[in-house]
């Protein structure tokens, strides 16, 4: 399991959130410290880094490794070049756009935040690639993305699905492939296994 373990010295998202509720971590922001987006961009850099752990440790090895990487949901951590960016407010995972914001500022910081990510992104599937003895499957998809039609008429966004697969028989995927369907697929195709293919309701 990718975990990653701050240090313990740094308060935990939960101790962070409940500073939030005193003036404490408003004067540590306004001095120059930031727990909370500090520690959020560690977790995900974390996890991006370190998939590839697994396949270096026992190159030999079959591996399965799933993460679940919360961005480019908020907060908003990255520049368009994958570097820091400034904190700005309270940390929250609050994916709405804030009332405080208008529509073009949440679209412009979370437009950064797809470029930033991507950086970081690539180098990881880069790094699997050179530590696989074979061609390994790899699927990067999405959820819907945030959920503004509360707010904005633009309504929820659609999913991202990219697939490095062998050489399959591509008539088994299609452009509008759900992501309910797509694992099972995966396992039937390339490893042969008797997974069974989700019933439509």
């Amino acid at each position: 399991i990718i975990h990653y373990q701050p240090p313990w010295w740094e308060p935990t998202l939960f101790e962070i959130k409940i500073l939030d509720f005193s003036p404490a971590l408003r004067l540590l922001r306004y001095a120059g410290v930031d727990f909370g987006h500090d520690q959020w961009r560690r977790r995900l850099l974390y996890n991006l880094d370190h998939l590839v752990d697994p396949v270096t440790s026992e190159p030999d090895k079959p591996w399965f490794v799933f993460a679940h990487v919360l961005a480019p949901h908020a907060p908003f951590v990255f520049r368009p070049d994958g570097s820091q960016r400034p904190q700005s407010g309270v940390l929250s995972l609050y994916s709405d756009v804030d009332s405080s914001e208008s529509y073009e500022t949440y679209k412009r910081l979370y437009t950064a935040q797809v470029s930033g990510l991507n950086v970081h992104v690539e180098t990881m599937v880069d790094q699997i690639l050179a530590a696989s003895a074979t061609p390994p499957v790899i699927a990067i998809v999405s959820d819907h993305g945030p959920k503004l039609e509360n707010v904005y008429p633009e309504g929820l966004k659609h999913n991202l699905m990219m697939l490095y697969v062998p050489d399959i028989d591509k008539a088994v995927l299609h452009d509008d492939q759900n992501l309910v369907e797509l694992f099972p697929i995966l396992f039937r195709s390339i490893f042969g296994l008797p997974v069974p293919m989700p019933v439509q309701p």
